[in-house]
Parts: structure tokens; C-alpha cells; sequence
């Protein structure tokens, strides 16, 4: 994909604040005495514009060398280096090799002594100060550039030892071009880890954490910036706000306590812009399979009072994922990906690559900290023309804060109005978020949920079954699997989902004897689920034209209870019958395993024998009176022939 083009601007003002990168030495200290010192850059500013424009670095440096060191001194060094393409900072972002600069001592404030020359640091002290210096005076004169810079560390060990370099740290400096245009799009992710198992109940109290912490941070970030909200912490802070419990152990919960947290936390999201808002998949998940994209979109659609348009944040998704999406209307913020941040459209999907700050690749030669984030992405950014953020932690927010002046911030509704040309994305490899086994347990909980559902309809666990799925798939379990198997095992212990036929017992006698035509076989459901169930026993034989049983009426069981009930057996002829009788939802699901039962009817044969017995009566009476005519007819035409 190419990369857009700088665009004109309006001249810049005089002063221009760029915060860059704390960093620590390439290298781990050495052991003993040759250890050096750490040093990292606090601060850095360019004040001014043009070649008088001032560079000031400021740094740290940390005795850890195990003796006093003497006449510590920093110096300013740079590689003049133009770096203008994407590119080209692609490829000095990837390279093995640091990369190598020379010293600057032309200017008086190249240099900063940092100990006084009768003094030393100790060990196990520290000291700060500033080098400068103008960038004509550095050879940095070229603007609409990124270059590196730093400071390098000279010291002696002893007062009559020579000076050598014993540390250096190193950042990346932007400079802009008063004619170019460089636009930042920031969105809010405003999502958590999924905790709740159902309605009132949650699998910890790491919510009121989160709501005290990080979305707290994340919601006031929210006020300046365009934000999407995952429906499922909605739910969830919600549910939270009006009384909560907490599971403990299985089967065992506590009364929350941080309700209030709930309910402040929401009166402040009510005071959101909602013209910069959108509404997020249900708990934001990181799948490539269509079905958890479904189960996201009917979970989302089930909260109540998300009057907002719908967007999607993932990492790295998919096509089948975007294929998905792609009648729902619902732009993508993706991550992960291997392109710019023009908006594209992909199989009638509008993604938009964004980057998310933490989550930043750095180089080996910069020290993970969030002012090298910070002047990597302004580096970018300003390559690229443009840049979208998403913002997911407090240290996201703080790097997105320190974006220089001179990048100017648009909002999500004014670049998704533009038309996005058709693109095929180059993507990472993707992943479900679920590997086959857990995927299969989550398909065997939803179906178990979903017959607990229809078995025990007071338990509230309509759409239970896509959010299990949308939650067990979230990209917040992605790096912990231990917090999805926690979730899960929470779900499952909740309800016995697992255990139906555990849950719910059949007792009947193996043999039923039906005393005449019809007769009542008594059988007892006993309920050991935490909530009240309503089923229906059914019974089945393998002659119904002889002996049937009528259907039964629906039968309620409290939990922890047993309900005996009588089932009606007609028959229609005699003999020995085999039949079988389980439990069942009112929707016809199977709840428990058949009880096999043999039914008699005992008394049939006495009435047979009774109606074999009265034809046979019938028989020899009606023969005898034939008997009888014929012999006297006979007579009679014996008597006539003699006549």
C-alpha cells in the first residue's frame, strides 16, 4: 500500500514542544568495577523554529558502578542522518545495530558538567541537567525530518584519570515542516475484561479496580476525544451500580461493596459527547470465526439504551472476521495491521489501521518507556501524514498528551466520511483467541446453557449463550488464558451447566404391572440446581399400539426439592411392553438419560380367558341346536319315505 504524502499547512508559531524518549543504555551494566552508570533522558523540547530553533535534553545519570566516579559531563550527539519516508524509519526502527552519531562540543551548551570539579558523584547517587543547542549548530537544518539524537556520558574514575565515555542514550527528534499537515485521530477503547457470570454476579471484584483506575483515566480522556464503549462493561457497570455479589469460592459469593464506584462512574460517562461516541462488539472480542462475531453483535444488541453508531476495535482480524462484519455497517479500528492510516475498504468493510501505543514494537536501542513511544509515533505520524490512535491504558493516554503542538487532531466522524478506495490488507497472521479445546468448551457451555435456559426459565439466562462466547473469546483473555479458564470455570460451577443430568434426578420403579386398561405409574423429580425448574416427564414404548402412556402435564420443582408425580398408562391389549421415560424442557430438549422400565398388564389375561371361555359356550350350544335340527329333519324324512 503507499503511503500518503505530507500536506500543506498554515506556518507554524514560534515555539514548538516536542516530548521524546526516556531511555536507558543500550547495554546492561557491566559487572564489578567497569560497570558504568545508567543514564535516561527525562525531557526533551525544541524551542523556536528554523536552524535558531533550540534542542535541550535533559538526563538523569545513576552512579551504579560501585565507586565515586569524577568530572561527570554530558554531551550532545547526533547523526545527521535525514530521515523524511516511512521507510526509511521502518528501517532504522528494525535494525540490529544502534544507530552511531558524533559528539558536539562547538557550542558552549553542547556540554554540561554535572559534578563541580572538587566533587564526585557517589555511588548509588544521582545527578540531572541539560545539554543544548541550536539545530544549525548540530547540522540538523533540514525540516520535515526525523533524526537521531542524544547524549553521551563522559566521567573519570579517579580525580588524575583520564576521561572516557561510560554511557549514552539515545531518541528520536522530529522536525516539522511549517508547509505540511500531519492530522492524529485519538478513540478511547473504553472496555475491561469480562467478570460477570450473570446478572448480579461476578467472577471478582476486579471491576472496581479497573473503574478506579484505568477507566476512570480512560473516561476522562473520553471528554477531549472520540471514544468507543464496549456494551458488555456497560452491562456490567450497570449491573454493578444497583448491588452486586462476588463469587468467593464455587458455589459461594459475597455482597460487593463498590457500588458507588459503579455509579459514579456512570454519571460521568452519561456527560460524554455522544456525537464522538460509538457503540463496540460486545467484549471487544479477538476471534477470526464468524460465529463469535454473530454471538458479539445479538449479545450487543441485547443491552439496553446504546443509542450510538456501531464500531468494532480488533487486533489483526481476519477476512472471514471482516466478512462478517461487512452487512452490519460497523467500521473497523484494526490493529496489527501492515499499512497506513487511510481508511480502506475491504470486501465492503471500512478498516481503518490504527496503532495502539503500548503495544509499539520499539527498537533494541531504545528503552521501553513511554516518551521513546512517544517520539516514535510523532516520527511516524508525521511520515505518514496522518495517524489513528486507540487508547486502552493510562500510559496510552499519557503518551497520546504528550503529542507536539504542530500535529493537528481530527475527529473519527470526519475521517470515516471519506470514501475509502477498495484494498486488500496485508495482515499478521490471525488468531481466534480460542484454540480448538477451549473452543469446544465453550460450544458444550453454551449448548449446556442453553437447555439450563429452557430447564430452569426463572434463572434469566436469555442470551447467556452468546455472551459466554463473545466473553471467552475477548482480546482481553488473549495473553491470559488463566482469566479465560477462571471465567469459565465461574460460568460453569454458577449453574452446574455442565451437569444437567446430575442436576435433575429420575426416580421411578424399574416395573410397572397395569391392573386393568389403564393405571398411574408414579415417578418423583428431584431438583438439586440453585434455581426452580419446569419440565415435563415423558415416557415412550416400543409397542404404543398396545400399551401407551399419555403425555404429562408440566411439572414445577423447587430447588433442593422433589415433586412426585403420576403418569397415565392406557393399553389396548396384553402382554409385556419395554419402555423408557426421561425428563425434558417444556421446548422439548432432553434433560436427563432414559430410565428403562417394564410395563405388564397382569389382569388382561383373565379377562381374555373369560372371553375364550364364553365363545367356546357360544360354540358348543350353537353346534348342539344344529346337531339337534338336522338329526330331526332326518327322522322326519325317514318317517316319510315309510309312509
Amino acid at each position: 500500500m503507499s503511503r500518503p504524502q505530507p500536506r500543506r499547512a498554515p506556518a507554524l508559531g514560534a515555539l514548538v514542544a516536542i516530548v521524546l524518549a526516556l531511555l536507558w543504555p543500550l547495554a546492561p551494566p557491566r559487572a564489578a568495577a567497569a560497570e558504568g552508570p545508567a543514564v535516561a533522558l527525562t525531557a526533551a523540547s525544541l524551542i523556536g523554529s528554523g536552524p535558531d530553533a533550540v534542542l535541550v535534553l535533559t538526563a538523569t545519570v545513576a552512579n551504579t558502578t560501585g565507586d565515586p566516579l569524577h568530572d561527570v559531563q554530558l554531551q550532545l550527539w547526533r547523526s545527521t542522518a535525514v530521515l523524511r519516508s516511512a521507510a526509511a524509519l521502518t528501517r532504522t526502527l528494525a535494525a540490529e545495530e544502534p544507530p552511531s552519531g558524533t559528539s558536539q562540543a562547538v557550542e558552549p551548551s553542547n556540554t554540561a558538567a554535572l559534578t563541580a570539579p572538587d566533587a564526585s558523584l557517589p555511588f548509588g547517587t544521582e545527578v540531572s541537567g541539560s545539554a543544548s543547542g541550536t539545530l544549525g549548530g548540530l547540522g540538523l537544518t533540514r525540516t520535515g525530518a526525523s533524526y537521531w539524537v542524544g547524549v553521551r556520558v563522559t566521567a573519570r574514575a579517579a580525580p588524575d584519570a583520564p576521561s572516557g565515555e561510560v554511557a549514552i542514550a539515545r531518541t528520536l527528534v522530529t522536525v516539522p515542516d511549517a508547509g505540511a499537515e500531519v492530522s492524529l485521530t485519538s478513540v478511547v477503547d473504553l472496555s475491561a475484561p469480562p467478570r460477570q457470570v450473570k446478572g448480579d454476579l461476578f467472577v471478582d471484584d476486579g471491576l472496581a479496580d479497573d473503574l478506579e483506575g484505568r477507566l476512570r483515566v480512560l473516561l476522562d480522556a473520553a471528554r477531549s476525544r472520540d471514544w468507543v464503549v464496549d456494551p458488555a462493561l456497560l452491562a456490567e457497570v450497570r449491573d454493578m451500580a444497583d448491588g452486586y455479589r462476588v463469587r468467593t469460592a464455587p458455589g459461594v459469593s459475597e455482597e460487593g461493596t463498590h457500588a458507588d464506584l459503579a455509579q459514579a462512574w456512570l454519571g460521568d460517562y452519561d456527560q460524554l459527547d455522544p456525537d464522538r461516541g460509538h457503540a463496540g462488539l460486545f467484549a471487544t472480542p479477538d476471534a477470526a470465526r464468524a460465529e463469535v462475531v454473530a454471538a458479539a453483535t445479538a449479545a450487543g444488541e441485547a443491552v439496553p439504551d446504546v443509542d450510538l453508531p456501531v464500531a468494532a476495535v480488533l487486533d489483526a482480524p481476519a477476512a472471514t472476521t471482516l466478512a462478517a462484519l461487512s452487512d452490519q455497517g460497523r467500521p473497523v479500528l484494526a490493529t496489527g495491521l501492515d499499512a497506513d492510516a487511510a481508511p480502506v475498504d475491504v470486501g465492503g468493510t471500512t478498516v481503518v489501521p490504527a496503532l495502539a501505543p503500548t503495544d509499539l514494537t520499539l527498537p533494541a536501542s531504545l528503552a521501553d518507556e513511554p516518551l521513546a513511544r512517544t517520539a516514535v509515533l510523532t516520527a511516524l505520524a508525521r511520515a505518514d501524514g496522518r495517524q489513528v490512535r486507540v487508547l486502552r491504558s493510562a500510559e496510552d493516554v499519557a503518551i497520546d498528551a504528550a503529542t507536539p503542538d504542530w500535529v493537528r487532531r481530527t475527529d473519527l466522524a470526519t475521517l470515516l466520511a471519506t470514501t475509502p478506495p477498495d484494498q486488500t490488507l496485508g495482515a499478521a497472521d490471525p488468531t481466534t483467541g480460542l484454540d480448538e479445546a477451549t473452543l469446544l468448551r465453550v460450544e458444550d457451555l453454551m449448548a449446556g446453557i442453553q437447555a439450563y435456559a429452557e430447564a430452569a426459565p426463572e434463572a434469566d439466562l436469555a442470551g447467556l449463550p452468546e455472551d459466554v462466547l463473545a466473553r471467552a473469546a475477548s482480546r482481553w483473555f488473549a495473553d491470559d488464558p488463566a482469566g479465560r479458564d477462571a471465567y469459565l470455570d465461574a460460568v460453569d460451577t454458577r449453574a452446574g451447566f455442565w451437569a444437567l443430568d446430575a442436576g435433575l434426578e429420575l426416580s421411578a420403579s424399574a416395573r410397572f404391572s397395569l391392573a386393568g386398561s389403564s393405571g398411574d405409574y408414579p415417578v418423583t423429580v428431584t431438583n438439586h440446581l440453585v434455581d426452580p425448574v419446569v419440565v415435563r416427564v415423558v415416557a415412550t414404548t416400543d409397542n404404543p399400539q398396545r400399551i401407551r402412556f399419555v403425555p404429562a402435564e408440566a411439572t414445577r420443582v423447587e430447588p433442593g426439592s422433589s415433586t412426585a408425580l403420576l403418569l397415565r398408562a392406557e393399553a389396548s391389549g396384553g402382554g409385556v411392553v419395554e419402555a423408557r421415560i426421561h425428563v425434558e424442557s417444556l421446548a422439548g430438549r432432553r434433560l436427563t438419560a432414559d430410565e428403562a422400565i417394564v410395563v405388564e398388564t397382569t389382569n388382561f389375561g383373565l379377562i381374555g380367558w373369560v372371553l375364550v371361555i364364553g365363545s367356546a359356550v357360544v360354540l358348543v350350544t350353537t353346534t348342539a341346536l344344529r346337531i339337534h335340527r338336522v338329526r330331526a329333519a332326518t327322522r322326519a324324512q325317514k318317517a316319510g319315505e315309510h309312509g
